[in-house]
């Protein structure tokens, strides 16, 4: 997470710690909350792929989970054999905020998250951030982007499908990202797309 992005989590994470009460009488719940988006809570990562799926990317490894931590939600990576790819992908969920619905605070993460990502574009010491690329058919908005560190490449999409945000990376031993790596990676972002459209 970049210091903008850090930014804004911050300042919606006092929101919450200002406006939330766990008071009784101001909470009387009458049913489901109409701005809480489509997903009352974050879905498990290491559910939005198939063992065969998973495979036709690459990784042959049995899915490891990881709790959310850093600023991040909880990730799920699919490790391979040697110089085989490896997938990982993180999952935000959002709730709503006093004046925003649930999809409304997503994506305001998400246009912090673009905008930094953005910014970040360039070569460094250890690697490489690449431009981004809008990219068609996943969730409600999505971008693309590649990324080099030391000796291995990562292809990144990162969409928004209401309230919940999702990273997806998939990695290999190498130089520089090419068009395979960038393919595989937007099968496996449509292919969650698609499982999380399914679960309404």
């Amino acid at each position: 997470m970049g210091a903008g992005l850090a930014v804004v989590a911050a300042a919606v994470a006092g929101t919450v710690v200002l406006t939330s009460s766990d008071d009784p009488a101001r909470s009387a719940p009458t049913g489901p909350d109409p701005r809480a988006g489509r997903f009352a809570t974050a879905p498990a990562p290491c559910s939005l792929l198939t063992p065969a799926q998973v495979r036709a990317a690459g990784p042959t490894g049995k899915p490891f989970p990881m709790d959310a931590m850093d600023g991040h939600g909880p990730s799920c990576t699919w490790d391979g054999g040697p110089g085989a790819p490896q997938i990982r992908v993180t999952v935000n969920h959002h709730r709503p905020l006093p004046g925003k619905t649930a999809p409304e605070t997503a994506r305001a993460f998400f246009a912090a998250d673009r905008t930094e990502t953005a910014a970040d574009a360039g070569t460094g010491l250890v690697g490489s951030v690449g431009p981004l690329r809008d990219t068609g058919r996943i969730g409600a908005e999505a971008f693309a982007f590649d990324l080099t560190s030391l000796d291995r490449v990562y292809s990144t999409v990162h969409f928004r499908i209401s309230n919940v945000l999702v990273e997806v990376d998939v990695s290999r031993k190498g130089k520089r990202p090419d068009a395979a790596l960038r393919g595989n990676a937007l099968t496996v972002a449509r292919q969650i797309a698609e499982e999380l459209n399914s679960r309404d």
